[in-house]
């Protein structure tokens, strides 16, 4: 990975654990292969604190 892919990548990652994502979904959301489509269900959402209860 080149220099400007893991700034992109940490800037990402920083983005949404300071927006209180938690770090297992948020490093979901990179580990999904880009030919994957990965639709969370609301369980996963809420659990993730993409959304509240």
């Amino acid at each position: 990975m080149d220099d400007r892919a893991q700034t992109d990548l940490r800037d990402a990652l920083s983005f949404l654990l300071d927006h209180r994502v938690s770090l297992d979904f948020a490093l979901r959301v990179f580990d999904t292969p880009r030919q994957d489509v990965w639709t969370p269900t609301r369980e996963e959402l809420v659990a993730g604190g993409v959304i509240g209860k």
